[in-house]
């Protein structure tokens, strides 16, 4: 079986669609199931390939500072699209189980979710704190 072959395999049956419908070369279709089948191998030995894991780092200038300080500079890392993409593919994958597992009050790194709130809540109550008031917080949460 395919790693995700359920997303796959619809991405794969537009491209023969389109493949039939321009002509598009068959290795187009056949790359896709390559490259899936090089995700699962990888998914299931737990082992990426050294070179994804490896960033190129750059340091981009910061707007209206000197460019010879190195402190005026903010580094940005380059990363593998292979391993963005496999990466996007197991964020997929596994985010309604995760999704299930995590507590309501995790926000960070979640979608639909925003520390904001919680900075916002938090900030209210030491405010109040600070000024020997009795603080009360009442949250709700939607979907």
């Amino acid at each position: 079986m395919l790693f995700y072959s359920k997303t796959l395999r619809l991405h794969i049956a537009d491209i023969s669609r389109e493949h039939k419908r321009r002509r598009l070369l068959p290795a187009v279709v056949s790359q896709l199931v390559s490259v899936s089948k090089f995700f699962s191998r990888i998914m299931a030995t737990h082992s990426i390939p050294k070179i994804w894991k490896k960033a190129k780092v750059i340091a981009i200038k910061k707007p209206g500072k000197d460019p010879s300080l190195a402190a005026n500079h903010s580094p940005i890392s380059l990363l593998s699209v292979c391993y963005k993409l496999l990466e996007r593919l197991a964020l997929q994958h596994i985010s309604p189980t995760v999704e299930r597992l995590l507590s309501p009050d995790q926000a960070g790194f979640r979608k639909g979710r925003s520390t904001c709130d919680q900075v916002a809540v938090t900030t209210f109550i030491e405010n109040g704190f600070q000024q020997n008031l009795k603080t009360g917080t009442l949250v709700f949460f939607t979907n």
